[in-house]
């Protein structure tokens, strides 16, 4: 891994954790549960797509 990449990675993992505490914010009365199902969902097709 190159350096550039490490730096970006880094800087792309901080504002994932930062818009975590907002999305959770926003959710109101929304199940958390199905919240996080439909983010695995999602991570799941993405990764197969890309496979």
């Amino acid at each position: 891994m190159t350096q550039e990449v490490a730096i970006v990675s880094g800087l792309f993992n901080a504002f994932l954790w930062g818009s975590w505490s907002v999305l959770l914010k926003k959710l109101d009365s929304y199940p958390l549960d199905a919240f996080f199902l439909g983010i695995y969902i999602f991570a799941f097709v993405f990764v197969w797509l890309l496979a």
